[in-house]
């Protein structure tokens, strides 16, 4: 239950965006607080929609957080997350902090993002912000996390209910986000169709 006044939220604030921010309590090491102002909740209200609607469709999360708890309060709209830890315990390192560290392994690196990819396309799962950002490594599963930008934008929302037109959007928008880096141009060896 969702109990902390405005002086804590304030105290545990680590992200701030233009809808909503997110909050950490260390008291509660595995959840991170993603909250949005009643008046800037339309994306918050969407991505808790959609993780309820995965959920009733018995989608396994093997690839993105689960939703614990719906917060609703007289200011705010938002959920309780679960929060993808490194094998430090600390939060896991995004995408891009991966692609820039000398150290980490490239080729592990483009096969967790092809199962990633093989993941959303199987289960029709569909993202609105798919970008290295909102990506994080589990090391200790060897696992790419999708943490934030889910579901779907569209007016009439059909990629989520015809699978055929959904594989085609996730298509698209995988082919598009690899551009984004010389790794992930040529992740696929330049495939246009890196999907099953």
């Amino acid at each position: 239950m969702f109990n902390y006044t405005e002086e804590e939220l304030k105290k545990y604030l680590v992200a701030n965006g233009t809808e909503r921010s997110c909050y950490y309590f260390p008291q509660e090491p595995n959840a991170i607080y993603k909250l949005s102002l009643h008046s800037k909740a339309k994306q918050t209200k969407r991505e808790i929609k959609y993780f309820q609607y995965l959920q009733k469709k018995n989608i396994p999360f093997t690839h993105l957080p689960r939703l614990l708890e719906v917060i609703e309060t007289k200011k705010y709209t938002g959920f309780k997350q679960e929060i993808i830890l490194g094998e430090n315990g600390l939060p896991a390192r995004h995408l891009w902090q991966l692609l820039s560290d000398e150290k980490s392994d490239k080729e592990k690196l483009r096969l967790y993002l092809y199962d990633l990819f093989k993941y959303l396309y199987k289960y029709n799962i569909q993202f609105c912000d798919l970008n290295p950002d909102n990506m994080v490594l589990d090391e200790k599963v060897g696992k790419i996390f999708l943490i934030d930008g889910l579901g779907c934008t569209d007016f009439f929302p059909y990629p989520v209910y015809f699978k055929s037109l959904g594989r085609k959007k996730i298509i698209r928008k995988c082919a598009y986000f690899m551009q984004f880096h010389p790794l992930l141009v040529n992740l696929f060896n330049n495939n246009k169709n890196p999907l099953p």
